[in-house]
């Protein structure tokens, strides 16, 4: 076995994979593995700084050369994301619909007639 593979979901339901060497999984089985919030597209908008995937043991399947852990989310206080899932999508959807305003009214014409270009 050359890999563990981690797999976990975020807020939108979309499953994530990481690989991560096999010389860490009692390090990652232990004490779980940690993960910035800023490199998950479904919660950076929303969550800054590091999430820890804990891998659910009896969840393993074997694969070719590694194998693969469903895994269960939790932020820094130790909170189970799934929880939280539901307001943090009512937030991600607020600052989406905020940045398609912005980006509907900043068009070419728009910025020739104010004098910009």
């Amino acid at each position: 076995m050359k890999t563990i593979q981690l797999e976990f979901f975020d807020v939108y339901n979309r499953k994530h994979k990481i690989s991560v060497p096999a010389s860490q999984k009692d390090e990652v089985l232990n004490h779980g593995y940690h993960i910035d919030a800023s490199d998950v597209l479904g919660i950076m908008f929303v969550c800054e700084g590091d999430f820890l995937l804990k891998p659910v043991v009896y969840s393993i399947r074997n694969q070719k050369n590694k194998e693969v852990y469903f895994c269960r989310v939790y932020d820094e206080e130790g909170n189970a994301v799934d929880i939280q899932a539901k307001k943090w999508r009512a937030e991600i959807n607020q600052k989406m619909s905020q940045w398609r305003q912005f980006t509907s009214n900043f068009n070419s014409t728009n910025v020739l007639k104010t004098g910009i270009l």
